[in-house]
């Protein structure tokens, strides 16, 4: 019996292995081709925000077995140990990238730095995404070219330009109003968390690995 716990046990990290490096990423993946980008940044562009091609933000899941050696660093905010991952969609809900984990205690501004993603399109290392030409509407209605994608995210990241939030703080009227349309488009991120979590318990009530 000890025998064959052993052996699933270790099978199970090797199919969990197995997955992440074949299987994640032929379902997990930005756009790689031209058209492909236009699809997806298309769909923003009709939501008001041309250039955008998804939704950014941390989820985190509880870690109920947390080594005690490691409870100080995977606690944060949430009062307990979690483990977390800074997850990127689209508007279809199809999650564009997904790295990590995480420890729970640090902030989505440490987590960015270290985000694959995050980098790729901050550093603009991916021709694809810097060679991307969007046009918007400056303060006098005059057309411009702009160069470069970016993603929606909330308030408690980076001020980068590849990632963009509204700003609770705008007295203008235009401001108020855009900030709250970048809050309304923002939360296809949020309707996939809630949807995943409602699928499958462990991401809702904790990991007993």
């Amino acid at each position: 019996h000890l025998s064959c716990n052993g052996r699933w046990r270790r099978t199970f990290h090797q199919y969990m292995a197995y997955l992440q490096e074949h299987i994640a990423p032929k379902h997990i993946y930005a756009p790689r081709t031209q058209a492909e980008l236009q699809r997806t940044e298309g769909i923003y562009a009709k939501a008001g925000f041309p250039g955008c091609i998804g939704s950014m933000d941390v989820v985190h899941v509880p870690w109920l077995k947390c080594p005690e050696k490691n409870k100080f660093m995977c606690t944060g905010k949430e009062g307990f140990p979690t483990l977390c991952w800074n997850c990127a969609c689209d508007q279809n809900r199809i999650f564009i990238a997904v790295p990590g984990p995480q420890i729970g205690a640090r902030n989505d501004k440490t987590i960015a730095k270290v985000d694959p993603f995050a980098q790729t399109i901050h550093r603009e290392e991916n021709p694809l995404f810097v060679n991307y030409t969007f046009f918007v509407r400056d303060s006098n209605g005059n057309t411009v070219q702009l160069k470069g994608v970016w993603v929606l995210t909330d308030g408690g990241y980076h001020g980068w330009r590849c990632l963009q939030t509204g700003n609770k703080l705008a007295v203008d009227d235009w401001g108020q109003r855009y900030s709250k349309r970048a809050e309304s488009v923002r939360k296809d991120i949020e309707c996939c968390f809630g949807i995943l979590k409602k699928r499958f318990k462990i991401l809702k009530h904790g990991m007993t690995l």
